[in-house]
């Protein structure tokens, strides 16, 4: 956001248009308001708007107000932003967090990139995108091949009006550069922090971890997904069979339900996989620290965009993750947690025997993570930004 930069940021309001919010549950809508309480707390002036039906505009806390304009980002939805946003003088700051698939027609919302566009460019709006999902790739079913190329120029459209760009992770920036069809507009990286606040109650960990009286725990925090379980599953059964006085804690939504589908071979094996399902945010944080060990495979790799993975260093825990096409250098660097090459049911469990054998190791392990966490990805340096 160069030209608001060169003034003062805390006396100019930042505009948020997001496609989530709590009470909606996601991953954006933990970040975006996590974001905007720390631009509140941090001397900013930090304005939600966004259209979950349950958001009313009462104020949500310091110098932040959360707004919905309308019900959806259609038509009539965008000529009542608009009318809201005229009640602010200028320069206008917009801060739009961009996943196409949380806008509204069928993430095909060709209107809402037009709004974006004439926002920077008629409007003069010092507009900055933060990219999280850039366009579903070009696979799969006739539908899916023609939102993905409905995305693609939706983007094109959107870069046209934009005064700045960030991403959640590295391997997004060359699609962006290549959208940005010239544009001198710098890309910058900014990595996703922890959605979990951190509990410091150590009686409250313990007392979880005596729930298993004694069997070392291996966590998996995440929501199952298809893409992730297909790889999830071989690594649980695999270490059901390797580590006879250990269990499986899964915690995340839907976590409960995949856990009780999974096919295993006897009935102790399943007593020694519990699914948690979705929980406050105050119990994830005690179940990641009452945990031995993580294990966080990913198909395309390890990426600052993975907020489980930064939810798991910033508490301290012994993490195990994969390479892939999408991670970026500097994990390969790092020693802060164990990154295998791929997201192989074998490469994990020979990486538990050895982790799980070794306390040291795990305590080692442990205070790098949050040492890492804290210098490279906490939120006070995405709020820095903005402030």
């Amino acid at each position: 956001m160069k030209r608001a930069t060169e003034q003062n940021n805390l006396n100019v309001p930042l505009h948020i248009i997001t496609g989530q919010y709590p009470p909606a549950s996601g991953g954006l809508a933990d970040y975006t308001q996590r974001l905007a309480f720390g631009v509140s707390e941090s001397g900013g002036d930090a304005i939600v708007w966004c259209c979950n039906a349950s958001v009313s505009e009462t104020p949500a806390g310091k110098s932040l107000r959360v707004c919905r304009p309308a019900a959806s980002f259609g038509f009539c939805g965008i000529l009542k932003l608009n009318r809201a946003l005229a009640k602010f003088d200028r320069p206008r700051r917009l801060l739009v967090q961009w996943t196409p698939q949380l806008y509204g027609w069928r993430s095909m919302n060709v209107l809402f990139c037009l709004w974006v566009l004439v926002r920077g460019r008629v409007y003069r709006d010092e507009v900055e995108v933060m990219v999280h999902e850039l366009f579903l790739p070009l696979v799969g079913s006739l539908k899916q091949r023609v939102a993905a190329i409905v995305q693609r120029l939706m983007v094109l459209m959107m870069l046209q009006g934009v005064s700045s760009v960030c991403t959640s992770t590295s391997a997004w920036t060359p699609g962006i550069k290549r959208y940005l069809v010239g544009r001198p507009i710098n890309v910058t990286t900014l990595p996703i922090p922890s959605n979990i606040e951190l509990v410091q109650d150590s009686d409250e960990v313990n007392r979880r971890r005596s729930t298993f009286q004694g069997q070392q725990i291996i966590g998996h925090f995440g929501t199952c997904g298809d893409l992730i379980a297909e790889h999830l599953e071989p690594i649980i059964q695999s270490g059901l069979a390797e580590f006879p006085d250990a269990v499986f804690l899964l915690f995340g939504r839907n976590s409960d339900r995949w856990a009780s589908q999974l096919s295993l071979g006897d009935q102790a094996s399943r007593k020694r996989i519990v699914g948690l399902g979705e929980l406050p945010e105050r119990e994830i944080s005690l179940w990641l620290q009452a945990c031995d060990v993580m294990v966080l495979p990913y198909p395309d790799g390890v990426t600052t965009r993975r907020g489980t993975t930064m939810a798991s260093l910033q508490h301290g825990c012994c993490v195990i993750t994969n390479d892939g096409p999408l991670t970026e250098g500097f994990w390969r660097e790092q020693d802060a947690l164990v990154l295998v090459e791929k997201p192989d049911s074998v490469q994990y469990v020979n990486t538990l025997r050895t982790l799980l054998s070794d306390t040291d190791s795990r305590a080692r392990l442990c205070k790098q993570a949050r040492r890492f966490y804290g210098k490279n990805f906490s939120l006070k340096h995405t709020t820095e930004r903005y402030v």
